[in-house]
């Protein structure tokens, strides 16, 4: 083998081996089915996506479903349901796949970068370096609720392309880059980066990581010109004001209000927001699909205060090592911008953190801690340097393992929910979700337990919205048991406080309409599907199936005033 090929091989061993490590880790999720955690919605119950016809194309484009908008990750699933149908085995293969590639690029940017340190370390130290700390990211328990998880394959697909995006941004800066290949480098960074916000929007603030990037370890700032060097950024920085607009136009519908939300509270939770993560990298315990918010926050009362101290606290430290230490301080202001649009300060959804916010930025975290490897290997004596590799090996595969029995967490709903129950008993919505599970395996007095005991949390946490909201879910859940059962005015009472609960809940409208009807109450059925329908994009046509319960009723009036009005509007029905 001549010399080259040599070199070559060398050089693509650290990401060929990481990446075939992280598939062989989480090969297991292949077992796994769809879990009652979005995946439902997403895909079971969703035909839009289903077929590369223009219909579906349109659609793809114009969704946002649950307030996130992302194209590509819709035509990938469109592809594996050309490839899979609805076989949940093929769908986690392509997640999996997926994250590999992304630690495999997650590892060769961490060569390039090593590369460009003031003493950059040797060939072989800096791949080593870079080979442990990818195997760190990739096989971090934190990583399997974006992998086996199906609904997050945006986590992966938008991880890989702005890890694409950030090695061509790098590469475009080496030394010895000719001028044609700097520009090219830079096209291919601006054009992963495109296709990682189309995936997912939370690369926005990739613009800000480039500037913290040519400040340090590539030292444009003072290399270069600099006015050349902030030109460069123009374009990523259009992009990113771009999905900006678009994750917003998204989200804006499901964005808490100030009201509900202040911004003393949202400053609490970014604090809390910022530490957890760190933590959870370092001790992954306890890890479960849904920390909820718990009434309100005061930043000025513990434990909120001693969060924002910590902040506060980690950065002055690192501020004032800025000089001896400037990779502490440019990791840490990298990942809190990575980090930024999930922190809270424009919350959407009943979490407060969420494992999937991890996936993007802890990389930061990972490159440096590939830097301090990096300088063991290359200038530690030979006891430290197999103490600190064994260390590495052995972190490498307790978490590895760890990974492993997370992935069997993620089964299905009832290992899910079971899991997510015994780890925070007085979750609300766990235990709503788990009574949902135990109800679809026919363990009806199970799941009606789980139904109550969302209504004992409910109690004790009065100023508790979220655990409020699913104490509606819950009552209505409660309703169709008991109508189910034959208990039609048990089914209606429950129904009916659910309505209250959850007043915007179409669902529950729709539940209580069908257990009047039930009750032989049709007048005040068509009302409540009256409210039900009023606005909907498909209101005529929804209209014309309540007037066919109405009619299998016997309820004539009812059925004719439902037909006459949609009649009315499904003319101007689109097609």
């Amino acid at each position: 083998m001549s010399p080259l090929h040599r070199f070559r091989w060398l050089a693509l061993a650290p990401p060929l081996t990481v990446g075939l490590a992280t598939i062989t880790c989480f090969l297991p999720a292949v077992r796994n089915d769809f879990v009652d955690w979005d995946d439902t919605a997403n895909l079971a119950n969703n035909t839009a996506y289903r077929g590369f016809g223009l219909a579906n194309l349109r659609w793809m484009v114009s969704a946002t479903l649950g307030g996130h908008w992302h194209p590509l990750t819709w035509l990938s699933f469109a592809a594996d349901h050309a490839l899979w149908g609805m076989n949940p085995a093929g769908y986690h293969l392509t997640n999996v796949l997926l994250h590999a590639a992304a630690a495999a690029t997650v590892c060769s940017a961490i060569v390039v970068l090593l590369g460009r340190l003031p003493a950059p370390p040797a060939a072989r130290a800096a791949r080593l370096a870079a080979l442990v700390a990818a195997l760190f990211w990739a096989l971090h328990p934190l990583r399997v609720e974006s992998v086996a998880w199906v609904t997050e394959r945006r986590d992966v697909l938008s991880g890989l392309f702005w890890a694409l995006a950030i090695l061509a941004y790098l590469r475009a800066q080496e030394p010895l880059a000719r001028t044609d290949q700097r520009r090219w480098r830079l096209v291919a960074s601006v054009g992963c980066l495109v296709l990682s916000l189309l995936a997912k929007s939370w690369g926005m603030s990739f613009v800000v990581v480039l500037l913290i990037l040519d400040t340090w370890p590539l030292r444009r700032w003072w290399s270069e010109r600099p006015g050349r060097v902030a030109s460069e950024k123009l374009p990523f920085a259009v992009i990113g004001l771009v999905a900006i607009a678009l994750a917003w136009r998204a989200v804006h519908p499901f964005v808490h209000d100030v009201e509900s939300h202040r911004p003393g509270e949202r400053l609490g939770q970014a604090a809390f927001g910022l530490l957890f993560y760190l933590v959870k990298t370092v001790w992954p315990a306890g890890l479960v699909p849904l920390v909820e918010f718990r009434g309100r926050i005061d930043p000025l009362a513990w434990p909120w205060l001693g969060y924002l101290g910590g902040v506060v606290g980690v950065t002055a430290v690192l501020v004032a090592a800025r000089r001896r230490w400037p990779a502490g301080l440019a990791s840490w202001i990298a990942y809190a911008a990575i980090l930024a649009p999930v922190l809270g300060l424009s919350q959407a959804g009943p979490q407060m953190v969420a494992d999937r916010y991890a996936y993007l930025s802890t990389l930061p975290i990972v490159a440096l801690v590939a830097g301090g490897l990096a300088a063991v290997f290359e200038r530690g004596g030979r006891e430290v340097r197999w103490g600190v590799g064994c260390a590495a090996v052995m972190a490498v595969v307790v978490l590895a393992t760890s990974t492993v029995r997370q992935i069997g967490v993620w089964r299905d709903s009832l290992t899910l929910w079971t899991h997510t129950v015994a780890t925070v008993p007085d979750s609300a919505p766990a235990r709503y979700y788990l009574g949902r599970a135990l109800e679809k395996a026919g363990r009806v007095e199970e799941a009606e337990a789980q139904y109550r005991a969302v209504d004992d949390i409910a109690d004790a946490r009065p100023d508790d919205h979220v655990a409020r909201a699913h104490r509606g879910l819950a009552l209505a859940r409660r309703g169709v048991l008991a109508s189910e059962a034959g208990d039609h005015g048990r089914a209606v009472e429950l129904l009916e406080l659910a309505a209250v609960l959850a007043p915007r809940d179409i669902a529950v409208k729709l539940l209580l309409g069908h257990a009047l009807l039930q009750a032989g109450r049709p007048a005040d059925a068509a009302s409540r599907w009256n409210e039900a329908a009023a606005g909907q994009r498909d209101e005529g046509r929804l209209r014309v199936v309540m007037a066919s319960d109405l009619l299998e009723a016997g309820a004539w009036n009812e059925a004719e005033r439902m037909l006459r009005a949609a009649a009315q509007l499904l003319p101007r029905m689109p097609e």
